[in-house]
């Protein structure tokens, strides 16, 4: 019943965002067929999951398994000059019914190793097969080839320029930042492993698109893992300076992140395209069962860019911010009537009866012991370009979900290997789908976040209780006073005190400079 809903689910997103998944030329389009009849193929030739299922085709696929897979590597006296590449359950597939042992559906280099006929009396070997097997053989050879157009969308998704280009970031560091970037290796280690993740979840949106249910999120997730197991952790060298400044070996090193996730996936066709397991998802059959590819109309390519290239940017983003004094307060109701403050309402999200804001602290330059000496809270650097081209997909209150769901999940230490389990979790039990969720995703953001909800109650007494939370603006100051020492997070005197070490306000002076 859930992997129905997320099924749904996923399908309304998909409607409401207006996809149209074009099918490519190759592809069969059973709507534009008007061949004159050719026997019994000619009623197939439309196929859905239900037809699939209706034609007990998952049985006659076992049975086809069990009787043929042991010649998928073994030619003995079938045919010496089979090659390597035509060995295997798709050769094997064509060559019985189709009349080929080219059939391959390799990622071999070529483009046409993988067509069906357009017209139902093209099917010559197969109108001639046991009248038993016509129906599901179509199909399980319609769904092979869609399987196939899966993995080539993905791979052509992936190696698009646009994604290099994002990549380029020629301008993220002036943006986001506001002032050169401090050294910080484990920050831009925890960027490329989340390359990985990123990668596996739009695979898993891809395939997401079509007709079908969560248990194909299954076999794609396992395939994730794959991907992921291949690169994670990937370990570069220590950059002299962790600026984003050094195009040239972020890019070499983003790069050899996607060839090696690339790489993953072309060998998961081929190995499924050959009768073998791939990962826990088990053969092709886990991937094309209850009809999950039969009418799949092929991988929206720009999609899936848009999708890996807002990630991405989000994380490098997030990287950015996370050295800077940037931070999430909130807990409160939404309409600021607990007495703590007013916040920015230009940086709110209002969920589940709750405001939380997004602050950057810009610190003073005054030596004098004034207002300005102290700094002042305003949008972190860049948030204003969120809605515009090339952030048009972003918004601070993406932002803030983001981050508290990462924050729910794991507290202030939240790192790239959570947000791997998480990800992978959510695709293969099928209780969300995060390429629909996009930026707004469990830790793609994992700004710092101090729940200040407790505050809320007349019991919690502190100086300056009211000016805890602080508009944007000069001179507006937040003071987190305590009783003697401050514990707005939470109540909590060490989860205040691992608030400010993770928002870079250690030894920082300002929230405490009117409290006493």
């Amino acid at each position: 019943m859930r992997r129905d809903s997320l099924r749904r689910a996923s399908l309304a997103t998909l409607s409401l965002l207006g996809f149209a998944h074009a099918l490519p030329t190759e592809l069969i389009d059973a709507r534009a067929i008007n061949s004159p009849p050719c026997g019994q193929l000619g009623d197939y030739m439309s196929p859905t999951p239900e037809s699939w299922k209706n034609a007990g085709t998952g049985q006659w696929l076992d049975n086809w398994w069990a009787m043929n897979s042991p010649n998928f590597t073994n030619t003995t006296g079938i045919d010496p000059t089979l090659t390597t590449r035509r060995q295997g359950f798709a050769s094997m597939l064509g060559r019985q019914f189709l009349g080929s042992p080219d059939w391959t559906c390799m990622d071999s280099g070529d483009a046409g190793n993988c067509i069906l006929p357009a017209s139902c009396g093209d099917f010559d070997t197969l109108n001639l097969s046991p009248a038993a097997d016509i129906e599901p053989a179509y199909y399980v050879l319609s769904s092979t080839k869609n399987l196939h157009g899966y993995f080539m969308g993905l791979k052509a998704s992936m190696t698009n320029a646009g994604i290099f280009a994002a990549l380029s970031q020629a301008n993220w560091a002036n943006t986001f930042y506001m002032e050169k970037p401090a050294e910080n290796n484990l920050l831009i280690r925890e960027l490329l492993n989340a390359v990985v993740t990123i990668v596996g979840v739009a695979a898993c949106f891809a395939a997401m698109g079509g007709l079908f249910a969560a248990v194909v999120a299954a076999g794609v997730g396992a395939l994730f893992a794959g991907a992921a197991g291949a690169a994670y952790p990937f370990i570069i060298p220590a950059f002299v300076d962790d600026t984003y400044q050094q195009a040239g070996k972020m890019s070499a090193a983003l790069s050899q992140l996607f060839m090696t996730t690339m790489t993953a996936f072309i060998h998961g066709n081929d190995e499924l395209m050959a009768g073998r397991p791939l990962g826990d998802s088990g053969d092709i059959r886990g991937y094309l069962q209850d009809g999950n590819f039969v009418n799949f109309g092929g991988v929206n390519q720009t999609a899936t860019m848009q999708l890996m290239s807002d990630m991405l940017t989000a994380k490098a983003i997030n990287t950015l911010w996370r050295q800077q004094k940037i931070f999430i307060l909130g807990g409160g109701p939404c309409d600021d009537s607990g007495g703590l403050g007013p916040g920015p309402q230009d940086g709110k999200l209002c969920r589940d009866g709750k405001a939380w804001y997004l602050f950057f602290w810009h610190e003073g330059k005054s030596i004098s012991l004034t207002k300005s000496h102290w700094g002042y809270v305003e949008m972190p650097p860049g948030a204003s370009q969120f809605g515009q081209v090339p952030y048009q997909n972003f918004n601070i209150q993406k932002v803030i979900s983001s981050s508290l769901d990462a924050y729910n999940n794991a507290g202030l230490t939240y790192s790239s290997k959570n947000g791997y389990d998480r990800a992978l979790s959510a695709i293969k039990e099928g209780w969300a789908n995060p390429g629909a969720a996009g930026v707004g995703w469990e830790g793609i953001f994992t700004i710092p976040v101090c729940d200040i909800g407790h505050a809320v109650d007349p019991g919690y007494v502190v100086v300056k209780k009211q000016e805890i939370l602080q508009e944007y603006g000069q001179g507006k100051v937040p003071q987190w006073c305590g009783d003697p020492i401050p514990n707005i997070c939470s109540r909590s005197v060490d989860q205040y005190n691992a608030f400010i070490f993770a928002a870079n306000m250690a030894n920082f002076e300002s929230p405490t400079a009117y409290c006493y």
